[in-house]
């Protein structure tokens, strides 16, 4: 069993990711300037995105034989000094530079954690979403701007835990509403304000004078409203039985987990998703942090659409991994680090089978 506590262990895996702090530096391949999560005084090379996904180098040409009378750790960074890092998370991207951990995106800016999502700027945690500014954890969205824990909706600013919405704004935990304003736990509503029902008449008439004042003046007034209103005192979201932590949506036998959406039978979860919307692509996990589409794993940090991986960073389309770090479309594979499509590799050397 663990030795150290859960916070401990996060704060163990999470050591290996830096999303935010972004470098100018050069490439050590093509020699051209490049925006890097790694400072130029990294102890190893760095490559472009560009340079890290082409053929012109393999990860098996820096192979050690492992030394059964050194410590695996010493030889792992050894290792690890030698291989080239990518100097940024991107993976199909076109004009998104100044992002990180970005997959499937275009024209994103200042962001991180974004997949399969274009034209946004100044967000994390974003999945299939459109023209979005200042908005964090959400799947779906479209035209909006600081909007938090949301999904499919559109033209919402200023709202957290929406679903399913359209035109809200300074609005908190509602689902299927629409033309709404400062309003909080409520379902199946049109044109309200603060709570109250107006015709469409009476709501367009009022809603421009309310809009016509200060930011600041009108984002005060909804918090003294939020103030007088019930509120939960924890989230859990269309959840099953068997959940404890905080902020579960569509989960199911969940121990102490934070952030998570669509995950079953999994303990000490943290920042966790399924791409697919199913709790079937994400389950048994233990001590794994974002991830996604991920099974039967243990002390992860990123990755997806991988089973059987243990003590790893980012391994994506994988199986049957420990102790490797940025490695894809691999099986096999033990204390190796970036790696793609490889099996029977140990300390980046390839080995038959047997």
């Amino acid at each position: 069993p663990p030795t150290w506590c859960p916070e401990c262990r996060l704060q163990r895996r999470l050591v290996w990711r830096n999303e935010r702090t972004l470098y100018k530096r050069t490439c050590d391949l093509c020699k051209m300037s490049v925006i890097s999560m790694y400072s130029e005084s990294a102890p190893f090379p760095v490559y472009c995105s560009s340079c890290w996904w082409s053929d012109k180098w393999d990860a098996r040409e820096f192979g050690m034989e492992y030394d059964t009378s050194r410590p695996f750790f010493d030889q792992f960074r050894e290792l690890m000094c030698q291989v080239p890092h990518e100097a940024s998370q991107h993976k199909q991207s076109i004009n998104s530079e100044y992002a990180n951990y970005v997959m499937s995106v275009k024209n994103v800016y200042l962001s991180y954690l974004i997949i399969e999502s274009e034209d946004v700027s100044f967000s994390r945690f974003l999945l299939q979403c459109k023209n979005c500014v200042d908005c964090t954890y959400a799947t779906g969205l479209e035209n909006c701007v600081n909007v938090s824990r949301g999904g499919f909706c559109s033209d919402c600013s200023d709202s957290m835990i929406i679903d399913h919405s359209q035109n809200l704004q300074f609005c908190y935990d509602c689902v299927s509403c629409s033309e709404c304003y400062g309003y909080i736990n409520l379902r199946h509503k049109k044109y309200h304000i603060f709570n109250e029902p107006y015709t469409k008449e009476e709501y367009e008439r009022k809603i421009v004078g309310i809009r016509g004042q200060p930011l600041e003046t009108q984002r005060a007034r909804v918090n003294e409203f939020f103030k007088t209103q019930p509120q939960r005192g924890y989230i859990h979201w269309n959840c099953g039985k068997n959940v404890s932590g905080e902020e579960l949506y569509n989960c199911e036998n969940c121990k102490d987990c934070y952030l998570i959406n669509y995950v079953r039978d999994s303990a000490y979860i943290f920042n966790t998703s399924s791409t697919g919307l199913s709790n079937e692509l994400t389950s048994n996990l233990y001590d794994c942090s974002l991830v996604a589409d991920m099974t039967s794993s243990y002390e992860m940090t990123g990755g997806s659409k991988s089973n059987n991986c243990r003590f790893g960073v980012i391994n994506d389309n994988s199986f049957s991994l420990e102790y490797s770090l940025w490695c894809y479309g691999s099986n096999d594979l033990f204390g190796c680090i970036g790696m793609r499509n490889r099996k029977y590799c140990i300390l980046n050397k390839e080995y038959d089978k047997k």
